[in-house]
């Protein structure tokens, strides 16, 4: 389970020439005869030819990250397959589905220009299948299913409730990051598991303080950096870490496609597609157990649509296909082993504004045990 947790965490003028003939013709004619009157021909009517329509300036729009003061709701779903191959085990295909339930809380800026960013886990839903082992964890219900299952509620539990609370200074920047160091080291306590709570340390080197502030701060990277008009193109590049991959070149190209006017605001719909490319090796260990990821590439191709009103991206959807190379030293001494991964997912995010709803207390699902049966009456006993 151990070595399928490793792997399930590590877990897109011609020019054409016209030509212009001019024709020039002489005569020579005899003597003229005697004058004669001659009565010019009446001029014929000049047809009017109105002017070329002036052509409007294509309008240029500005895409910017406002972060308005407010409470939202943002849904992450994943669905994908991996399949994986072992130098001395069978192959192995596993499909799994992932959904994050996120509140996020805008305050308004302070008197210094401060403006601080909650973010709430309020609901995580987990489900993975492969021949011959199937797992799922579920927020709102109760903890239940086999090993892997378990060990999934111990991890996940902890974060349903958890809080990250980051400010944004004035200048856009990341100020500080609050809360991931407490989220993990609850996942420890609630882990009795030895390889779970070795790979339960590793997540909170891996996704630290940070971790968040970069992913902050490459996201709004993705917008233009400055006013583009309908058909125009731009393009991003990133040198970046990526927790369990290292570090790596991440380059997409963007191209806005549309402007709509709805009811709560212009958006602008945004076509891109990029490709993440590790830089070199990048060890990782977990208790006894070494990994070396030794090659990571995933290109990704998607949408996005974003409210010019409110400064968010109220929605993307995108496709990634990934390759990964690693090999695994389960124990010191053992030899390594050689493992690749091809897997292709799609996601979809949305976010929209809270409603009474979601601000309530999501409570767990108690399973009430069966009432007890009265027992049969004994058959009489015959003589």
């Amino acid at each position: 389970m151990f070595k399928a947790s490793i792997v399930t965490v590590v877990a897109a003028s011609a020019l054409v020439v016209g030509g212009v003939v001019v024709h020039k013709a002489f005569a020579q004619s005899p003597a003229p005869p005697p004058p004669t009157k001659v009565v010019a021909p009446a001029p014929a009517p000049v047809k009017a030819v109105a002017p070329a329509p002036v052509k409007a300036p294509a309008e240029k729009v500005a895409l910017q990250e406002l972060r308005l003061p407010g409470n939202y709701i943002t849904v992450q779903e994943t669905d994908g397959d991996t399949h994986t191959v072992f130098e001395t085990q069978a192959d192995m295909t596993q499909h799994m589905t992932q959904s994050f339930t996120i509140l996020t809380q805008v305050d308004k800026p302070d008197e210094q220009g401060n403006k601080k960013i909650s973010v709430t886990y309020k609901a995580i839903k987990i489900k993975m299948t492969a021949p011959g082992m199937e797992a799922a964890f579920d927020s709102d219900k109760p903890d239940d299913g086999n090993e892997m299952a378990k060990s999934w509620a111990q991890m996940f539990r902890p974060m349903v409730g958890a809080k990250i609370v980051t400010v944004i200074g004035p200048d856009g920047k990341v100020a500080s990051v609050e809360g991931m160091a407490e989220l993990w080291d609850a996942v420890a306590k609630n882990t009795p598991n030895a390889a779970i709570a070795a790979l339960t340390k590793m997540m909170k080197e891996q996704y630290g303080d940070e971790f968040v502030e970069q992913m902050i701060d490459s996201g709004g990277k993705m917008l233009p950096p400055k006013p583009v008009s309908v058909g125009e193109d731009w393009v991003m590049h990133l040198d970046m870490s990526l927790p369990f991959i290292g570090k790596v070149n991440y380059d997409q190209n963007h191209q806005l496609t549309e402007l709509t006017d709805t009811p709560q605001g212009r958006v602008a719909t945004i076509v891109f597609g990029g490709q993440i490319t590790q830089t070199g090796e990048h060890a990782i260990n977990v208790g006894p157990a070494k990994a070396t990821l030794k090659k990571f590439n995933m290109t990704l191709a998607g949408e996005m649509h974003f409210n010019m009103k409110t400064g968010m991206t109220v929605s993307t959807e995108a496709n990634h296909d990934s390759d990964m190379m690693m090999s695994l030293v389960q124990q010191p001494g053992q030899p390594a082993m050689n493992i690749t991964m091809r897997q292709m997912m799609t996601s979809k995010t949305t976010t929209r504004e809270v409603t009474a709803e979601d601000l309530k207390p999501r409570t767990v699902a108690k399973v009430e045990p069966a009432p007890a049966t009265k027992p049969a009456d004994a058959p009489p006993i015959v003589h």
